[in-house]
């Protein structure tokens, strides 16, 4: 991710909250927090630095082969999770 200071930064489940290190989506909320969707959770990334992290049980998914495929915040900074089956292969 960019910072504010220009400086790139690569996040991973080792040096963050990140739930997984399969991102699907993200997307800014109006308190400048990104939300990150991934496939075992979502992240949330606050402007100090200060991670948060929704497992799929925070969410409501109880099934294993759902994962996060997308966000969306609408005009009052509610933030919407949009889900996807795994396939079986």
């Amino acid at each position: 991710m960019l910072a504010p200071n220009g400086k790139w930064t690569t996040y991973t489940t080792e040096n963050s909250g990140l739930a997984s290190d399969i991102i699907n989506d993200l997307v800014l909320d109006k308190q400048d927090q990104v939300w990150i969707a991934t496939h075992d959770g979502a992240s949330v990334l606050a402007p100090n630095g200060q991670w948060t992290y929704y497992s799929k049980a925070d969410l409501g998914l109880t099934v294993d082969d759902l994962w996060l495929s997308a966000l969306d915040v609408d005009e009052q900074g509610r933030v919407s999770f949009y889900q996807n089956r795994l396939s079986a292969s």
